[in-house]
C-alpha cells in the first residue's frame, strides 16, 4: 500500500500540472490501468455500513484502453472486492476513465460522474460507488 499511495500521489500532482499547463495527461493504459486498480481497492470501505444480503454483487465497469471489470460481493463478514465474480449482479455501474479518477480524486462531485455513468439493476446501490474517495494519505 506504500507504493500504491507514492504512485497515486505521483500521477495525481502530474495531472494536475499537466492539465493547468495544457499538456496530455499520464491517460496511456500502462500508466492509467495500475491507478484505477488502486483506487478500486477503497469500494469495501465506502460500502461498510451498506446493510445487504449475502451475494449481493456490485459490478464497476471502468471503460476504455485502461479500463477493467471489479466486482464488490457482500460477504458474512462484510464487503470484498474481487474480479470475475460469477454471481448474477445486483447493481451495476459503468464509467469512463476519465470521470473515474476525476471522481475517486474529489476533482469531479458524485452527482457530476452520476450525469456520466450508466446505471443498471438496484441504481441506489450502485450510486453508493459514486461516494468513493481513493485518496490514500
Amino acid at each position: 500500500m506504500e507504493i500504491a499511495r507514492e504512485y497515486t500521489e505521483y500521477w495525481l500532482h502530474q495531472q494536475q500540472i499537466r492539465e493547468t499547463v495544457g499538456q496530455p495527461g499520464l491517460t496511456e493504459p500502462h500508466f492509467l490501468a495500475p491507478l484505477l486498480d488502486i483506487f478500486m481497492r477503497a469500494l469495501p470501505r465506502t460500502f461498510r455500513e451498506v446493510e445487504a444480503e449475502e451475494n449481493t454483487h456490485v459490478q464497476v465497469i471502468i471503460s476504455g484502453e485502461a479500463g477493467n471489470s471489479w466486482s464488490l460481493l457482500r460477504e458474512a463478514q462484510g464487503w470484498s472486492l474481487y474480479r470475475g465474480v460469477e454471481l448474477p449482479v445486483t447493481a451495476q455501474v459503468t464509467l469512463d476513465a476519465d470521470t473515474a479518477w476525476r471522481l475517486f480524486t474529489k476533482g469531479m462531485t458524485p452527482e457530476a460522474a452520476a450525469e456520466r455513468a450508466t446505471f443498471a439493476g438496484d441504481e441506489t446501490l450502485g450510486r453508493v460507488m459514486l461516494q468513493t474517495v481513493a485518496i490514500i494519505a
